[in-house]
């Protein structure tokens, strides 16, 4: 999951590439934390980077 989430986000910087550093601030949370917490954790970035890619 983290795994994942981390190529999420990293592709949804890479799409956006206005707003790197918020989606940044959690990518070491989700590689340092592999505990069931991270899913809480990437639900607020995941929404965030949606948003960036976004208009």
């Amino acid at each position: 999951l983290a795994g994942t989430a981390r190529m999420f986000v990293k592709s949804s910087v890479s799409g956006s590439g206005s707003k790197p550093a918020p989606p940044s601030q959690y990518l070491p949370q989700l590689v340092t934390d592999p505990s069931p917490s991270s899913a809480n954790v990437w639900k607020p970035p995941a929404a965030m980077a949606t948003t960036f890619d976004k208009p």
